[in-house]
């Protein structure tokens, strides 16, 4: 009999969680006063094809639910819960092609709370004067190091002019050039290449990667 899934304390209070595609790491960031229930939530929407976000919903069709992970990235107070969370759509912002954020703005995202725009007005005051923390920007800096940024129809692995060196495993072919030419010559998935140069995975069609 398998043993129950041990819930931390920290997943059950308010907090900044993610989901991440653990294939192509592109990751959804979130917020809630308890993050284990929201990620229940999350789950049974997706399972059920009804999620409200699109992009995550396709990809998890795609890719299925054992390809995604769920962390709380920050602990949170209440009170701080939707600065913070603006400050993390911000990001995403700025590194679109590694999210599955749709909404920019906290005021939007669908949380089941209308409103106002006071309300909009005075939060969107509030998170331009509150700075990121040294810790939060480290915390969302460390969340995104060494994924590999593509996306449908504008693959950024064509402007990844990296030199890689691999080697087959089972004929000891080496090849030594950048990941586009690669991916074409031997005719390789670009997501699951891509896990290869992040370290999730070993290889890729008996394909390994050699630091240098």
């Amino acid at each position: 009999m398998s043993q129950p899934i041990k819930i931390t304390e920290a997943e059950q209070k308010s907090g900044i969680y993610s989901i991440t595609n653990i294939l192509n790491n592109k990751v959804y960031y979130g917020s809630s006063v308890n993050c284990v229930r929201r990620w229940s939530e999350h789950k049974t929407a997706l399972i059920h094809d009804k999620h409200y976000n699109i992009h995550l919903q396709r990809a998890w069709n795609k890719y299925g639910k054992s390809n995604f992970r769920f962390d709380v990235v920050e602990n949170v107070s209440a009170d701080q819960l939707q600065i913070v969370e603006q400050q993390y759509l911000d990001f995403t912002n700025t590194f679109s092609m590694w999210t599955y954020n749709i909404s920019k703005s906290v005021a939007h995202t669908n949380r089941g709370i209308k409103f106002s725009d006071e309300s909009r007005r005075k939060m969107s005051i509030a998170s331009k004067k509150r700075k990121p923390s040294d810790e939060t920007k480290l915390k969302m800096s460390l969340s995104h190091k060494g994924k590999n940024t593509w996306t449908a129809g504008n693959p950024a692995n064509n402007r990844d002019k990296t030199i890689y060196t691999f080697r087959n495993t089972l004929t000891n072919e080496v090849f030594c050039g950048i990941r586009v030419d690669f991916q074409k010559k031997y005719n390789l998935s670009q997501g699951t290449l891509g896990a290869v140069l992040c370290g999730k995975r070993l290889s890729h069609k008996n394909w390994e990667l050699l630091i240098t």
